[in-house]
């Protein structure tokens, strides 16, 4: 017995009968938004880690190292008070003495005298306690005494000099101290610094000491550094006397 089997014949489908799948129109703009946002990301990371990474240290309210072994003597500077001298270098300078009150010259009641040479002029402030000696020829270069009365001790008054210079320049510091040194001159115990003026960009050695109750500041102000102003500035230091 046989079979007939009938094939079935199936539909054929044409491809346009096919529903299309139609891309989304947001999806352009998505990626769009995704891509910005990794940028921004990416971009805020960056500044977070260079910020912090490089952000510069706080700076001390006293570069004062209290460890006598920590200081270091600035350039050139040369501290000899022996009595063996081949030569006085200051012999051929000018007596400046300074009353204890009032201005002017005077060989009693000084409040202090040293010597300088003749091309620097000395000028006296006595509302300020202030006496300039400024440099016929290079006008930049000076030397500059203060004085001030103060009941505390010389490490005392100079973190008071940090404090209100780590403001002093429009709220930055006003000058940025490079080497700091503790010396004995002509009997006097001294600090004496190398300094950098931000502000006007010059260079000092200042040298602080205290005789009694006032705190004397001596300074020479120059636009570079040397080892000959060094040297200038130990003999006009030796050459400093406070009451004499």
């Amino acid at each position: 017995m046989s079979v007939k089997v009938n094939s079935v014949s199936r539909p054929s489908v044409s491809p346009r009968s096919l529903p299309q799948r139609r891309p989304s129109r947001f999806s352009w703009f998505a990626l769009l938004v995704l891509l910005l946002i990794i940028i921004i990301l990416v971009g805020v990371g960056y500044f977070c880690y260079s910020y912090f990474q490089y952000q510069p240290p706080e700076q001390s309210a006293s570069p004062i190292s209290y460890n006598p072994e920590d200081y270091q003597v600035p350039l050139g500077i040369t501290i000899d008070n022996s009595a063996n001298a081949s030569a006085d270098p200051a012999g051929g300078w000018q007596v400046f003495n300074l009353p204890a009150k009032g201005t002017g010259t005077s060989t009693t009641s000084t409040l202090f005298s040293f010597k300088h040479p003749a091309e620097l002029v000395a000028t006296v402030d006595s509302r300020n306690n202030l006496v300039t000696l400024n440099s016929v020829t290079a006008t930049t270069t000076r030397l500059v005494v203060s004085w001030k009365g103060t009941a505390k001790d010389l490490l005392g008054y100079l973190k008071d000099v940090d404090n209100i210079n780590a403001t002093a320049w429009e709220g930055q510091p006003g000058f940025r101290v490079t080497s700091s040194t503790i010396a004995s001159v002509s009997g006097q115990t001294m600090i004496i610094r190398e300094q950098h003026l931000l502000a006007a960009d010059l260079y000092e050695y200042v040298a602080y000491f205290k005789s009694g109750n006032t705190v004397y500041t001596v300074g020479l102000i120059a636009e570079k550094l040397n080892s000959n102003l060094a040297a200038f500035f130990t003999v006009f230091l030796n050459n400093f006397k406070v009451g004499q």
